[in-house]
């Protein structure tokens, strides 16, 4: 296998959603995949992030059929896309694949990680899921997978809570406010 090494605007600062300066460092091609390399800055560490071109492709084509085929709310738009971005980058971090080649076994791991590591409730995890799917859903209806990797993947169990009750003493001191001696009570 041959390794290319292209420099790209050495150390171009690109600002990004989070507020996070990001550096392209090179794009590789390796095995006819192209993949950019980002050297993350944030709290003075640093990452690396291979992000195949792919993600960055189908992110682009996804937002604009959110936003003009399905018509979908802008603040909608701008929740699926940073619940897709958060989803690119915890992929990119964990493996190389394409989108297309993403398990359900990943969007699993992805889902325990939010739980684990943020801290994310599981109507958060719920909604972020949404997002996932309807970006599988995009790539089925264009015909770039066969078949979705989030059909097997369970939603995540919401936390219910129960009503509060009265006591029965709080029932008696409500009915006994009534006046009973009149038609009106």
């Amino acid at each position: 296998t041959r390794t290319i090494e292209i420099i790209v605007l050495r150390n171009a600062i690109i600002k990004t959603s989070f507020q996070i300066n990001i550096y392209i460092k090179y794009i590789k091609i390796i095995n006819s995949r192209t993949f950019i390399r980002w050297r993350i800055r944030y709290c003075n560490c640093f990452w690396f992030i291979y992000i195949e071109k792919k993600w960055l492709k189908y992110r682009e084509e996804f937002k604009r059929y959110i936003r003009t085929e399905k018509r979908l709310s802008k603040n909608t738009v701008d929740a699926y896309m940073r619940d897709f971005n958060d989803f690119m980058h915890y992929v990119s971090r964990i493996t190389t694949v394409a989108p297309e080649d993403v398990t359900p076994e990943i969007i699993s791991k992805y889902l325990g990680w939010l739980y684990s590591e943020k801290g994310i409730s599981g109507k958060s995890q719920a909604r972020k899921l949404s997002g996932i799917k309807s970006f599988y859903n995009y790539l089925l209806i264009n015909d770039k997978i066969e078949q979705l990797p989030t059909d097997r993947v369970e939603t995540p169990r919401q936390e219910r809570t129960l009503p509060d009750v009265l006591t029965v003493a709080e029932v008696d001191a409500i009915i006994s406010t009534f006046d009973m001696t009149t038609v009106k009570g």
